[in-house]
Parts: C-alpha cells; structure tokens; sequence
C-alpha cells in the first residue's frame, strides 16, 4: 500500500513550511495552508507541482490519480 501524502511527508521529517520551501526551489510555488488542503484531499495540485510534490516525497507519479480514482468511488 503507497502511503499518504501526509505519511509520507512526515516519515522524512519535514513540516509543511519546509517542504513549500523545498517546492519552491524547485520551481512550483506553493503554501503551506494549500498544502494542507492537498493533505485533507481538498484541492488536487497542478501538474508542475503534482510532479515537484511526488519527487520531493518519492511517491509515484500516479500517486494523485490514485487518490481521484478513490474519491470518485466513495
């Protein structure tokens, strides 16, 4: 089973601030409250930063679709 976003995230030690940080040096502006609407499945991210996101937390690509396709399905 992939794990969660937020699971994720916290496995490398990084709050939400430091991984806007990380994001931004790579090039995808983002907060760290849009952040937190991505964790809760609020808001689905652009795919710039579904990419810088899946690459900073080593989750696959796919990883936000997966997520669609179990939203749609509830």
């Amino acid at each position: 089973m992939t794990k969660t976003f937020r699971d994720q995230r916290l496995a490398l030690g990084l709050t939400q601030k430091e991984l806007a940080t990380q994001c931004a040096e790579k090039g995808a502006q983002v907060s760290d409250v849009t952040l937190s609407a991505i964790e809760r499945g609020l808001w689905a991210p652009r795919p710039r930063l579904r990419a810088v996101l899946c690459t900073i937390l080593s989750l696959p690509i796919a990883y936000f679709d997966e997520r669609a396709d179990e939203q749609v399905t509830r």
